[in-house]
């Protein structure tokens, strides 16, 4: 083997090599640096990434197929350094990456139009405007419809629309327990679940909810507030029959 020859083989293997694993790699890994990184050592990689993979390093080698590898290789360490050198850019890719690593929906235009739609949609919540509240977090939904945090609100705001309605209640508590069953960590979800069982007088349902909010979220206002209630309101129930035997079978044990 000549030493072109043999030159043109070691090229293509590190080509190969490296484009294999190309996919596996995102922005901050492929130019070697942190979430929070030093300006000056991004360009640095990068000048130093672009420079060992650019065709004009390969100059007179007969790639072949691999020369489509190589311009692969360039292109994601352009797009990474143009999207990781500007701000606007780099934070909504951070949104991409946290995602793509819990496993959720990763449409950045999508996700971030979702959360736009939330922020609107827990305006509304406040302003107890329940009917335009359930439209923003039904979009929310469609455009994003792995994040329980947008499921569980959605309950609450149903629960509140029909709050009297026993099956709607019985729905509305399954609802905020599957979306638990997905994501332990959404303190919201346990709020709600006490807040709605305060609210039929389930006083220990209420108050272990609450409990669990805690664990989740220590300076919760509503959950600190509802047991404080909770503990008087219970004693306040045992002076009088219970009036809730029909919703305990329905709902069960929390």
């Amino acid at each position: 083997m000549s030493d072109q020859d043999q030159k043109t083989a070691q090229a293509k293997a590190k080509i190969t090599l490296f484009h294999r694993d190309l996919s596996r790699r995102n922005h901050f890994q492929l130019l070697g640096v942190e979430q929070e990184y030093d300006a000056e050592r991004l360009k640095a990689n990068y000048h130093a990434l672009a420079k060992r993979w650019h065709a004009d390093a390969y100059t007179g080698l007969n790639l072949g197929p691999d020369k489509e590898k190589l311009d692969e290789i360039f292109q994601r360490i352009s797009e990474a350094y143009e999207v990781l050198s500007d701000p606007k850019k780099k934070a909504e890719y951070l949104v991409l990456v946290d995602r793509q690593q819990k496993g959720l929906a990763t449409d950045v235009h999508s996700v971030l139009r979702a959360e736009q739609l939330f922020d609107e949609a827990l305006a509304q919540i406040r302003k107890r405007e329940w009917a335009t509240a359930k439209t923003s977090l039904e979009e929310a939904i469609k455009l994003n419809p792995d994040d329980q945090l947008y499921v569980a609100n959605l309950a609450w705001v149903q629960f509140n629309t029909q709050k009297k309605t026993t099956e709607n209640v019985k729905a509305v508590v399954d609802t905020l327990k599957k979306a638990i069953a997905k994501q332990e960590n959404l303190p919201i979800a346990y709020q709600y679940l006490g807040q709605i069982f305060f609210s039929l007088e389930k006083f220990d349902d209420a108050k272990r909810w609450w409990k669990k909010c805690l664990e989740w979220e220590p300076g919760n206002v509503e959950a600190s507030r509802g047991l404080r209630l909770a503990g008087s309101r219970a004693e306040q129930k045992k002076k009088r029959p219970g009036l809730l035997g029909l919703v305990d079978k329905l709902l069960g044990k929390g």
